[in-house]
């Protein structure tokens, strides 16, 4: 027995908003007006022994504490980091201009822009956090604590960066597309290393909310050590019949890849794997689509883990691997699929997978086409198998999802109600 209540009680499909949490989160709700919180998964601290400058709406003064700047003076920065880390620390209010990264000293130490000067609850919201469209690797540099709305193009931008950590901000209600962006690196020619994306909400967005770009399929060195952790991404919106509005987006021919702890619905695929790694932890609900698309559309790829996460309500497949160029040893363990429109899983063509202790609930369990290497360990399901697969299941247990937080609001918690016996755990 299943059934999903996403779509009925206004969970799915409809806009949710911010909201204030009593934990140290993020927090959205829908028109029933409970708030629903991911907690932080915790950032890192100030470098020791950094020097402190100070910007607010009004300042005009010289950057420090008593007479702060009302913008960033780059030349200060710039001489100050050749000494040491800084961090700039912006006051609460509106800024009339976007913050715009033009750090240009290299060296090892880092420079964090922080938006939280007078408390989580008193961000300073600036129109945009930008580098430029210059071949310009800004290295070393943390964004930290901004409501980041209003850009005329993209909320979060960067062309390159080596040592990048975005982290806490709010970004929403941003033209242009997408929301958080790192661009390819077929673009610039600078592949970066280290890109963590962590605890931050980006919803409201017409067009992706974060987009890793890749290489385009075009061989070149892509990013590497890219982390997205602890996100809490959702109404990513499409205009008419467009399809480009995911929630997560990584793509080709990024290294080591770390995936975990994401909140992600309301957009057309929830979560987008172009490139090896490991996805662990992320719930996906509500989505137009796919909740788990893998794509190879710019690149084959191999060597993907994806673990202890699941997929409520997909409008289509609830996981899909079906190849253009490829997909070599794809391993799913623990995954729960509930109330996939389509079918849970849909795999076909040239790709190689393995599902070990899936719980597959829902009309349609498997679903594919050709000729696909697939190997089941271990699964529960009660859909019917359409395709060529040979798998028998056992009867999974009853589910009625009516939350995916639970009663307690809280994201990743025992009580949350797609935790059914065989699949996804908690992190």
């Amino acid at each position: 027995m299943w059934l999903v209540l996403l779509a009925g009680c206004g969970l799915s499909g409809r806009a949710w908003e911010a909201c204030e949490c009593d934990v140290a989160g993020h927090g959205a709700r829908p028109d029933d007006g409970v708030c629903r919180c991911l907690a932080l998964t915790g950032g890192e601290p100030d470098p020791d022994g950094a020097i402190e400058l100070f910007v607010t709406p009004d300042g005009t003064g010289d950057g420090s504490r008593e007479n702060p700047w009302g913008r960033i003076d780059w030349d200060v920065v710039d001489a100050l980091l050749a000494a040491g880390p800084v961090v700039v620390r912006f006051g609460e209010g509106r800024y009339d201009d976007r913050i715009d990264v033009l750090r240009t000293v290299g060296g090892e130490h880092r420079l964090v822009l922080d938006g939280a000067a007078d408390g989580r609850d008193r961000r300073a919201s600036v129109p945009g956090v930008h580098t430029g469209f210059e071949d310009v690797s800004r290295d070393r540099v943390t964004i930290r604590g901004f409501d980041v709305t209003g850009s005329r193009d993209k909320g979060i931008y960067f062309r390159a960066g080596d040592d990048l950590v975005i982290e806490d901000n709010i970004v929403h209600g941003n033209r242009g597309s997408p929301s958080i962006n790192v661009d390819y690196t077929s673009r610039s020619g600078l592949p970066s290393s280290s890109i963590v994306i962590r605890d931050n909400h980006v919803y409201d967005q017409v067009g992706e909310c974060v987009y890793i770009g890749g290489a385009e399929g075009t061989g070149v060195p892509s990013h590497a050590r890219v982390e997205v952790v602890g996100n809490l991404i959702h109404d990513c919106r499409g205009i008419g019949f467009d399809t480009k509005h995911d929630a997560l987006n990584l793509k080709d021919g990024l290294g080591d890849v770390r995936v975990e702890r994401n909140v992600l619905f309301n957009a057309d695929w929830g979560l987008e794997i172009g490139s090896a790694g490991v996805y662990r932890h992320n719930l996906v609900f509500g989505t137009v689509r796919e909740g788990i698309m893998l794509n190879d559309g710019f690149a084959a790829f191999s060597d993907v883990r994806i673990e202890d996460s699941a997929v409520l309500d997909a409008g289509r497949y609830g996981l899909r691997a079906t190849p253009e160029r490829g997909m070599d040893d794809v391993r799913i363990e623990r995954l729960t699929v509930i109330g996939a429109h389509d079918a849970a899983v849909a795999i076909a063509g040239d790709a190689s997978v393995s599902l070990v202790d899936v719980v597959l609930i829902g009309p349609t369990a498997f679903f594919g086409w050709g000729a696909p290497e697939v190997s089941v360990e271990g699964c529960a399901a009660d859909g019917a198998n359409e395709g060529p697969f040979d798998a028998t299941c056992t009867a999974p247990p009853a589910a009625a999802v009516g939350d995916p937080a639970g009663p307690d609001g809280l994201f990743f918690t025992e009580d949350d109600p797609w935790l059914v016996t065989g699949g996804a755990t908690l992190p």
